[in-house]
């Protein structure tokens, strides 16, 4: 199987990720991993399944991620499975319903099979750290608890369970 990651990545939270995955996928298949900036659409049409990860942007995928996904043609013969960061606490599940729903959208509209999603925190950057305090109407003490957490991401453990999902979504295809 062929296989492509493809990702945006601003503060390296996502590109972590991605990292993961294709050392996952690459093991037992041919494999590439490009930032979404060193592709186009009709490069997609050249792989079986394609990776494509962006962090959260204002509860969406990001303009990059975004402007390939819609940009596909209807119907192509990859499949798609997707993975995002974010900086919500990992117990907010509207950020998480909010981006699952953002790929899920385009893949329908798109008719591309589509093989799930995985998501984890991220590190924040400080000035989206600062909007999240301020949106989120935090404490400096909740902010600060928060803030202990979300540093630690993504960690090894969110790497591998990157990988688990890969495995997975690979086992769905053969």
């Amino acid at each position: 199987m062929k296989i492509l990651v493809t990702y945006f990545s601003l503060s390296g939270n996502t590109e972590k990720i991605a990292k993961a995955i294709y050392n996952e996928v690459s093991k037992e298949h041919q494999a590439d991993i490009k930032k979404i900036d060193q592709i186009k659409a009709d490069t997609l049409q050249n792989y079986d399944l394609v990776f494509v990860g962006t962090p959260a942007h204002a509860g969406d995928l990001s303009g990059p991620v975004k402007q390939v996904m819609n940009s596909l043609p209807k119907s192509p013969k990859c499949k798609f499975a997707g993975f995002y960061t974010h900086m919500a606490p990992t117990s907010d599940k509207d950020v998480q319903s909010a981006l699952r729903g953002a790929f899920e959208k385009i893949v329908k509209e798109k008719g591309i099979a589509y093989m799930g999603t995985f998501n984890c925190m991220g590190n924040p950057d400080p000035n989206i750290a600062k909007m999240v305090k301020e949106a989120r109407k935090m404490s400096d003490e909740e902010f600060n608890e928060y803030m202990k957490e979300a540093v630690k991401h993504p960690s090894p453990e969110d790497e591998r369970k990157a990988q688990e999902f890969a495995k997975e979504v690979i086992s769905k295809i053969k």
